[in-house]
């Protein structure tokens, strides 16, 4: 009696756990909606009206907002699906499936968006606008940056996955619904996968833009299509006989960055010039959390809090170098000889088919194979 009862406690925990989920999944879905509707209205449609004052072209404006309303449009129908019937949400999700591949339109063309932001970075009508528009939000009071509201179409998605995956979970094994809910649920899976790996691009790009814009005096752009960010910490710095100060250190995939705690720019090195030394201080214990890196005539001396912190910061930046060489080996026009070379060499051997014949036993013969020559003595 007592099982009897412990198991329908379970269930009627399960059976609320369910309508949360459900409830949640439209609640969500309304703020996302609302938050893409802030972005049509409050920042596109205003650019694109004061686009000449900008300074800015319509393919400008394009550019940063990609097929935000095809994606606007979609949701709009998929909410007003759901609040009609709020027990169907998963239908509704699997209905519009089919539909979520037009995120890959916007995802391959995030980079592009921050891009052309960053074009107008040192634009101050541009700037004046956006900080405007943040405050006022076009009559309807202060809203996110815009930046923020870029970001959501990319996280919406994955979002569905976690959902999906919990209602999985709190679905009675025995119910008719569960079949039909793992299908939705893979078919979604294989969409936020792939958009997975494009959000972990357009996190670093996003990362990227705002170390540059947290930079002060820094007179060359930060972000790059090809840069990404590797590791990031607070560590004390000597520059060749300069004090040892506290400074703020960037890793980059090709650049070793540092500005001070005011977040001013203090120079940089290309990885690929880097070499690290070991620091040979008198007290050895002392030389546990420090090592150097030199580059082109300057030597920067780094000490870390803990020996760990060292290791980690010598093992990703070890790796950034060794990364930087054998790119730059392969982009040498020695490196494409070798490539060139090993390519035919690898064709060379590779067995015809149309001389390939099969014996009794399956083995297959090679027929007018290249005889071999012995190697001349040198």
């Amino acid at each position: 009696f007592e099982f009897v009862l412990m198991e329908k406690s379970k269930a009627e925990k399960k059976a609320i756990a369910l309508r949360h989920l459900q409830k949640e999944i439209i609640s969500t879905e309304s703020s996302y909606v609302s938050g893409l509707e802030t972005l049509a209205l409050v920042y596109k449609k205003p650019m694109l009206d004061k686009q000449k004052k900008l300074k800015m072209t319509p393919a400008d404006v394009s550019s940063i907002f990609s097929n935000l309303e095809a994606i606007l449009g979609l949701h709009r129908i998929l909410l007003a699906t759901m609040q009609k019937n709020p027990k169907d949400v998963v239908k509704a999700l699997h209905n519009h499936c089919s539909f979520f591949k037009m995120y890959t339109q916007y995802l391959s063309g995030y980079d592009k968006a921050l891009q052309t932001i960053d074009k107008f970075r040192k634009n101050k009508s541009f700037q004046s606008f956006l900080a405007h528009q943040r405050e006022h939000g076009e009559g309807k009071g202060a809203c996110l940056d815009m930046m923020s509201y870029l970001i959501t179409p990319v996280q919406r998605i994955p979002r569905y996955e976690l959902l999906l995956r919990e209602i999985i979970k709190n679905t009675p094994e025995d119910d008719p619904s569960i079949k039909f809910t793992e299908t939705t649920y893979q078919e979604i899976r294989s969409i936020a996968m792939h958009i997975n790996e494009q959000k972990r691009e357009v996190e670093n790009f996003t990362r990227l833009i705002k170390i540059q814009n947290g930079i002060k005096g820094m007179n060359f752009a930060l972000f790059s299509p090809t840069r990404h960010l590797v590791k990031e910490g607070v560590l004390h710095v000597q520059r060749n006989r300069e004090k040892m100060k506290e400074r703020m250190v960037f890793l980059f995939s090709d650049i070793l960055l540092w500005t001070n705690i005011k977040n001013e720019y203090k120079g940089h090195m290309n990885v690929i010039d880097c070499k690290i030394l070991p620091e040979l201080g008198e007290h050895e214990e002392d030389n546990n959390i420090k090592f150097v890196v030199t580059a082109k005539g300057n030597m920067l001396h780094f000490e870390c809090s803990l020996e760990s912190q060292k290791i980690a910061w010598v093992d990703a930046l070890e790796s950034a170098i060794e990364k930087n060489r054998e790119q730059s080996e392969a982009a040498s026009p020695m490196g494409r000889a070798r490539s060139h070379s090993e390519s035919q060499h690898s064709g060379a051997l590779k067995p015809n088919p149309k001389h390939m014949r099969a014996t009794s036993t399956g083995d297959l013969n090679l027929a007018n194979s290249p005889k071999k020559h012995p190697k001349k003595k040198p």
